[in-house]
This record gives C-alpha cells, structure tokens and sequence, in this order.
C-alpha cells in the first residue's frame, strides 16, 4: 500500500456509497467498457448500426470539408465518451504503480485536450506537463496562452511561455497582466497564486516558488468548486507545474525548490519520475477491436497550436490514420 495518505483516502472515497455517479466513477474496467460503448451506441443514429468503432470516422459519410466534420466528431466524442482517468488512479494507488499513474494522467490530459480543441489555456499544459509530457508547448509560440478568456489564465500563461522559450516579451506580457490581477479583489486566492509561482520563476526565487506551489496545493479544493472529494486529494497542477520548473530553472535553482509538503502533492509519484528520468506518460488504457477503438486513435493525435485552425485536426487525424476514407461524402475511397 502506498505511504501515501491521500492515495489510500482516494481509495476509500472512490468506493464509498456516497459516489453514485458509476458511469463517470465505474469500479471495474468490465463495468466502465459496458456503460461508454452503450453511451456510444445511444447517440449513433440508426442508419449508423451496426456498431463499429471505426464507422464514425471511416465510414459515416462525411461532408463536403472532411476535416471539419472529423474535427467536430473528435471533440464530440471525447466529451461523450467518459474517461477512465478516475478509475485508472484508483486502480494504480491500490498496486502502488506510479507508471500506471503516469499513463492515467497522460491519457485524460490527452482526452481533455481534443474535448478543449481549440480553446484550451494553461490548465491543459499542467494536465500533460503532469506526465512530462511538454509538446504542448513545443508547438506553440510565446502567444500560445495569450487568448484565454481570462487574465487568470493569460497572466500565468504568458509567463509560462516566455519562460519556456526565453522570450522577454512574453515575460513581461504577463508579468504586467499579474500586477492588474494580484489588485483585484474578485480574484480569487488560488488564482492569485497561481501568478505569484509563475512570478517568482521568473525572479528566479525559490523559497517563494516553494511557498507558492506548497499553497497551490493546500488550497486546491479551491480551484473547482465542483470536484469531488476524492478529486481535491490529488493536486495534479502542481505535479505540472513542479515538472515545468525542472524544465525552465538550472540544475542548481531547481535544488532549491522544496517539494510541496502538503498531502495533496503525491511525493511518492515525483520522487518516482525523477528516478526514472522523468519519463512521459503512455495511453493507459487501449481500447479493444470494436469497442471504442476510434478512440485510440484520437488520443494519440499530437497537440496543435492554439492558433490552428479548427480542421486542422481533422486535417491531422487524415494525414496519420485516414489512408482511405470517404472522399467529400461519398463513400469511394481514396
């Protein structure tokens, strides 16, 4: 069992009664396959039976933009088809697995990444950041999390950027985005924290970036109001964010930044990472021949900018898997 405190009360929490929400918290695979497929099957309509988890992109004629219409699929169905995040933690804290963790984080960043398409902001970059995974940021530029439709995001945002590709003006873009959002009052703490870590990164002032994300994760059950109980145990952002610091400070500053002391801060999984080289995290669950197989593929699109066009994911899923499917809505192949 793991030493970890908050992983063992995941394990109790996610089992108690009180969780009734089984399709989105299942307690088995067997059960968690069972309910997305018959979610899958229930939105088809009937001209698309019989099930196949191929025949939504491959098979369903698409219209006269294919990438636009596969673009609009993706996302769909990755705010349809529930992810097994939940599950898979509550899998890999009983077998003490911190692979597993990693993979779990990897694919719901992944999920959550197409489900956000393209509106997505800082938060999804701590997500992948959380299984060093960093292609997020690889592929954008240093205006990558400057439209977010809040400075709460954008200030962090920009600085994060800057940082990462040693871009002043980005620095200073969201440093002067900080200083407007730490005077208002209606911002809330954690958000106000979440600027005050980026800032001290960028004064490269550790015992404040120590104490910064340390509050991060002492208040996290602030930063959504609407998570769950078991969901406020496991402070993912500052996993991400402390694997970001590992990317942007020297060796030497990076020793210096003490590990968040607080139980939300699953030591145990960073200590794992660090002696197994930070590895990036892996599709956890692969889903089987015609039963949501669809969906591997769409987890293992690579990340777009920010400023990428809507079908440029649909564009991208044709160039890597769609050798062969439907042509400006007929069904010949190509």
């Amino acid at each position: 069992m793991s030493k970890e405190i908050n992983a063992q009360k995941y394990i109790k929490e996610y089992e108690s009664d009180k969780v009734v929400a089984r399709h989105v918290f299942p307690l088995t695979l067997e059960d968690y396959m069972k309910d997305q497929t018959e979610c899958y099957i229930k939105y088809l309509s009937p001209k698309d039976m019989p099930y196949d988890g191929y025949r939504e992109l491959r098979i369903k004629p698409l219209g006269e933009n294919p990438a636009e219409t596969i673009s609009k699929r993706i996302r769909y169905w990755t705010w349809q088809i529930q992810t097994p995040y939940y599950y898979l933690l509550y899998q890999a804290f009983q077998e003490d697995d911190w692979r597993a963790v990693n993979d779990a984080q990897y694919q719901y960043a992944k999920q959550q990444l197409w489900h956000d398409y393209n509106y997505y902001d800082i938060r999804n970059a701590w997500l992948l950041m959380a299984a060093n995974d960093f292609s997020l940021l690889d592929c954008n530029d240093a205006y990558g999390f400057s439209e977010a439709y809040h400075r709460v995001w954008t200030a962090p945002g920009n600085m994060m950027m800057g940082l990462y590709l040693h871009n002043d003006a980005a620095i200073k873009r969201g440093m002067a985005e900080a200083e407007k959002l730490l005077g208002q009052k209606t911002v809330g703490k954690w958000y106000k924290e979440l600027s005050r870590f980026m800032l001290a990164l960028v004064n490269r002032d550790m015992t404040e970036a120590g104490r910064s994300l340390n509050t991060l994760c002492e208040n996290y059950r602030y930063y959504d109001q609407e998570l769950l109980s078991f969901e406020k145990l496991f402070c993912t952002p500052a996993h991400g964010l402390y694997n970001f610091a590992r990317r942007v400070l020297s060796e030497t500053e990076f020793s210096r930044l003490e590990m968040p002391s607080s139980p939300t801060f699953f030591r145990e999984f960073a200590l794992w990472q660090r002696d197994n080289n930070y590895p990036a995290g892996k599709q956890a669950l692969i889903y089987p021949d015609h039963s949501l197989r669809f969906m591997n593929e769409i987890i293992n699109l690579p990340p777009l900018p920010s400023n990428a066009p809507f079908e440029a994911l649909g564009q991208n899923w044709i160039k890597i898997y769609g050798q062969g499917i439907v042509n400006l809505g007929t069904n010949k192949e190509r």
